[in-house]
């Protein structure tokens, strides 16, 4: 795998941004984030009327800090949530957490399991059989084998960052930093999984971004209507529409209540064989620095973002 330092030499764009967050901890919020939207996407910050979905998601970041949004963000956490609001069976049953990486005890761990930090995106690994050693860390681009003392340093690293210093994305800021285990899951054919992932605004899901098990991935975005909108951004469309899911519907009820009194949040849903899963909520998707293709849509996403009627909470 190409490391990041040759990365960001033959990519300027991927170089400031590497610059701008060694020093992320000194530099004052609103300048962070008004560098990092122009490096990302060549959009500029406007802090006194904000009118995209970028520009108000990253000022959200900064005004709008609701104690609710790091109990959403934690992958334990959440799980209570989603109970709370829809009852038990509706998110991937835990099998264990740890607060270090030395307290991992593999050996009674069952032979198929997810295993990852409860904070951040990404890191996770999955094991599908643990009897013959078969662990893959789960990202798209560095996908291999790794050994139980592999896995633990990819979590402690994980560990040892705070996700909120690269984006300000302040519900990551203050979570408790744990590992937790969860159930492997797959569709009752041994298919992967599909990923509905519903932009929620005031407890109404407006647009619904699919991601198809496909490599690599792919990502449509639909209207709740289920109309194909052909927009991008991040990644490329399948290119072939499909009809709704299997349970859509029952889909949109729950994203209904569980974003219900929440200005933007995206509520992720898997369906395996007929049953609905709550996988996790994201605040800010791209961490508010989304390059859309066509760019029209960066705006009609922000006028979804009622601002007047979100609560300053600093």
């Amino acid at each position: 795998m190409e490391s990041r330092l040759k990365r960001a030499l033959r990519d300027p764009k991927l170089a400031k941004k590497w610059a701008l967050r060694i020093f992320a901890k000194v530099i004052p919020n609103k300048l962070y984030l008004s560098t990092l939207l122009k490096i990302t996407t060549g959009e500029k910050m406007d802090w006194k009327n904000p009118t995209t979905y970028n520009q108000k998601c990253n000022w959200m970041k900064l005004y709008h800090r609701h104690p609710l949004y790091t109990e959403l963000a934690d992958k334990i956490l959440a799980k209570k949530y989603v109970e709370s609001v829809l009852g038990p069976g509706y998110t991937f049953p835990l099998i264990a957490t740890y607060d270090r990486v030395e307290d991992i005890d593999f050996d009674a761990l069952p032979n198929q399991f997810v295993i990852k930090a409860n904070h951040n995106s990404g890191g996770l690994c999955i094991c599908k059989d643990k009897a013959n050693g078969v662990i893959v860390l789960g990202k798209s681009d560095d996908q291999r084998h790794l050994s139980y003392d592999e896995v633990r340093a990819v979590l402690k690293k994980s560990l040892s960052k705070n996700y909120y210093w690269g984006g300000r994305e302040w519900p990551y800021k203050n979570i408790r930093r744990r590992i937790l285990v969860e159930t492997f899951m797959q569709q009752p054919d041994g298919g992967g999984l599909n990923d509905f992932k519903f932009f929620c605004f005031n407890g109404e899901p407006k647009y619904v971004w699919m991601g198809t098990n496909y490599t690599p991935m792919h990502f449509d975005v639909y209207s709740a209507e289920w109309k194909n909108q052909h927009v991008e951004w991040g990644y490329s469309n399948a290119g072939v529409d499909v009809a709704p899911p299997d349970g859509y519907e029952q889909m949109l009820e729950m994203a209904r209540k569980l974003s219900k009194g929440i200005p933007h949040v995206r509520v992720d849903f898997y369906n395996i064989g007929g049953k609905i899963y709550v996988g996790e909520f994201t605040f800010y998707t791209w961490a508010g620095l989304c390059n859309f293709k066509p760019e029209e849509w960066n705006r009609k996403f922000g006028e979804l973002i009622d601002l007047s009627k979100v609560e300053i909470i600093r």
